[in-house]
């Protein structure tokens, strides 16, 4: 930056004088100009350190976004992985919830029929008990009859 500046000092001046140049002069020019030359080397060895500074942030920056983009397809892998279980899952639980429907439907029938059954038993109940005491009614009819039938034979005819 620095040479331009000279450089737009030496734009004011004539290229060319009528006069025969002032060596004084032309030392001062080469002087600075020697100056602003130095001082541009230097500016130059910072550019370039600069430029090598932001090549290695440029690298690391690189490489860390490697590194999140393998870690986000290996996340993305393992979502679909959950995923897949997740479906297997699910499916496995549907299987499970009508294994359980009908289960509860045999259940459901099941206890309506040892209700018929249990109705049934006290029906049969009830008729034993009947019975027997239509057996015990028989039996006294036959007491009774044994009865007559002694007294009869103690009274011949």
């Amino acid at each position: 930056m620095h040479v331009l500046k000279v450089m737009d000092d030496l734009a004011g001046e004539p290229a060319v004088k009528t006069e025969a140049p002032d060596p004084e002069a032309l030392r001062h020019i080469l002087q600075r100009l020697a100056e602003e030359a130095s001082t541009l080397g230097i500016d130059l060895v910072d550019i370039a350190g600069a430029i090598q500074d932001m090549a290695g942030m440029s690298a690391r920056h690189a490489s860390a976004f490697d590194r999140v983009t393998r870690t986000a397809l290996s996340i993305a892998e393992t979502n679909r992985s959950v995923a897949v279980s997740l479906r297997e899952t699910d499916r496995t639980a549907a299987g499970a919830r009508h294994m359980l429907k009908e289960s509860a439907d045999r259940l459901t029938g099941s206890v309506v029929e040892i209700g018929h059954m249990v109705q049934s038993s006290n029906e049969i109940g009830t008729e034993i008990a009947d019975f027997s005491k239509s057996l015990a009614d028989v039996d006294n009819i036959a007491e009774e009859i044994s009865t007559i039938a002694r007294q009869t034979r103690a009274f011949p005819d």
